[in-house]
């Protein structure tokens, strides 16, 4: 068991703390708060409420997806470009623990996260690139995801060679996996992903304003 009792979480999402591995310091443990997870059921409509804890447990759902993507795309190095690489689950003291790849600045700290990168306006050539990178990779490996948050992306590397990796949103929901699997189902689905996180960008970089929900369904001039 990994002894987690002197630690802090270096990251905090909705549902998730994010620890440093004590022992290998180049790994993160994903850990699902339990007051979030019962909260997220209070959230929920009343006829799903039912559902047992693994099913709106990010951990379990995560963990799912890579095992879904490993079967999909075996021995594929090009893979982890822009994901880290998962290492199963780990008991730990605070509980059962997601294992991954820790994403490092060049300075070994924790990369930052994409939404604390675009507040420049115009956003440097570099990141456009790398984003660009990233986006091309979802289409060639046609990898499900649910929406592409800047808060879910960090940005690895040095300033010459950024990469955008996916920390979290991996997978997608039930119905929405089997859509995909008609005809250009998949292809269909991660270009909607794709287009909803560049509108993201923007709003977050004008400032949030007004509602998500009423700038999500504005296209932008290029679309």
């Amino acid at each position: 068991m990994i002894d987690l009792t002197d630690c802090q979480p270096f990251a905090r999402g909705g549902n998730r703390d994010c620890y440093r591995h004590p022992e290998q310091p180049d790994r993160c443990l994903k850990l699902v708060r339990t007051e979030a997870l019962e909260a997220r059921r209070k959230r929920q409509p009343r006829y799903k409420r039912w559902r047992p804890n693994h099913a709106m447990d990010d951990n379990q759902q995560e963990h799912r997806a890579y095992q879904q993507l490993l079967r999909d795309h075996p021995e594929c190095d090009t893979l982890w470009h822009h994901l880290p690489r998962f290492y199963g689950q780990a008991d730990t003291s605070l509980g059962l623990a997601n294992v991954c790849e820790l994403i490092l600045s060049a300075d070994n700290t924790p990369a930052p996260t994409l939404e604390a990168l675009i507040t420049a306006d115009p956003l440097h050539p570099t990141l456009v690139d790398a984003i660009r990178q990233f986006q091309q990779w979802l289409r060639q490996h046609q990898v499900m995801t649910r929406n592409l948050l800047p808060h879910n992306l960090v940005v690895g590397g040095q300033d010459e060679q950024l990469r955008l990796v996916l920390i979290d949103g991996l997978g997608a929901a039930w119905a929405q996996q089997q859509l995909a699997q008609l005809p250009g189902g998949r292809r269909r689905y991660i270009e909607r992903r794709i287009i909803k996180m560049n509108r993201r960008l923007h709003w977050e970089q004008q400032g949030r304003p007004g509602r998500w929900e009423e700038a999500e369904q504005r296209p932008l001039p290029h679309e």
